[in-house]
């Protein structure tokens, strides 16, 4: 029982990390310059940036709004 659950940790883990690793890679592809941030610069940005997360997350569930994003 207790190696299925580790397993079951690891595996959980593994994907969390791969998660993230890909996160960090379309950061740097596309927002180099946030890499000359300091940590409590980045921390300002995000709070102010998902701020109103619950207001966007009732919108986006509605679906009343249409978010297009372009990257160039």
């Amino acid at each position: 029982m207790a190696l299925e659950k580790k397993k079951a940790n690891e595996e959980r883990r593994k994907l969390e990390n791969h998660q993230k690793y890909m996160m960090g890679g379309d950061v740097h592809k596309y927002f180099k310059e946030c890499f000359s941030f300091e940590e409590s610069e980045i921390n300002e940005i995000l709070e102010a940036a998902f701020k109103n997360t619950k207001e966007m997350t009732d919108l986006l569930s509605n679906g009343d709004v249409t978010i297009t994003i372009s990257i160039e």
